[in-house]
């Protein structure tokens, strides 16, 4: 019973935040991974905050949990335990923690740094929250890895070593950074629409890496973002028939 009450309020906290975050609902763990990668490009001082970990969570504190580290899968940490945060009764964009029980492994994507919708003095800079946006944590069992791996709405089992294995392609960017050249994104500088050649899905983030429009073009039917303030702004095009995606910074005046 307790297990499918847990299954609701993931349902619920994704729902919601999906709806109320900045950035987009990521349905794989692979792709929320790719996400950190994609981040760290944009913003490389990001890349000592991000950890992939294989922990067992000792117990909960408030709306965090404390997690025992047993294997650092991606990135670096000297502390044999960590806080992770969730938010319970803040913005619904962290997870709530208390969806995860005591005494689980899982396989944990964590990000440093208090945060921002923080509503007392319990989180710290030394400490890890997990969002909601994502497929952030994946069950561990007798070696084999459980959950939302590579498919969306198909659970997967794979041994440890394998998923280990397959983390450095996910941990990947595949974005190509666009030259003015190629005018792939039109105008640049621009001040109130821009045009994408061919049929592409859109999506359009600001320096922080949230998501600020997403959508379908046409071609020579414009975008239309003058409700954005000005500023630098990351494109992201992708054709229906292609995975990787294709990045490229405009300027909003």
């Amino acid at each position: 019973m307790k297990k499918t009450v847990c299954g609701v309020l993931m349902l619920f906290a994704f729902s919601v935040a999906a709806k109320a975050c900045g950035c987009i609902y990521l349905e794989t763990f692979c792709k929320s991974i790719h996400r950190f990668a994609w981040e760290v490009q944009l913003h490389p001082e990001l890349a000592s905050t991000k950890l992939i970990v294989k922990a067992r969570v000792l117990n909960h504190q408030y709306h965090g949990i404390q997690i025992q580290l047993l294997d650092i899968i991606q990135g670096a940490e000297i502390q044999d335990t960590v806080m992770v945060w969730g938010d319970g009764t803040g913005s619904s964009c962290l997870l709530q923690a208390d969806v995860i029980e005591d005494n689980d492994t899982l396989i944990f994507a964590i990000e440093n740094g208090e945060s921002p919708y923080s509503i007392d003095s319990l989180e710290s800079s030394q400490d890890y929250k997990i969002s909601a946006c994502g497929v952030y944590y994946l069950h561990y069992t007798n070696g084999q890895v459980q959950g939302y791996i590579t498919q969306s709405q198909v659970l997967e089992s794979m041994p440890y070593e394998d998923f280990k294995a397959m983390v450095p392609n996910c941990y990947t960017t595949a974005i190509e950074e666009v030259g003015l050249a190629t005018n792939f994104v039109y105008p640049n500088p621009f001040s109130e629409a821009l045009f994408v050649a061919n049929n592409q899905s859109v999506r359009v983030f600001d320096t922080f890496g949230r998501v600020v429009y997403a959508g379908a073009t046409t071609p020579n039917v414009p975008i239309n973002l003058s409700h954005l303030s000005a500023g630098i702004y990351y494109i992201e095009t992708t054709q229906s028939n292609k995975q990787s995606a294709k990045m490229q910074k405009v300027l909003k005046m």
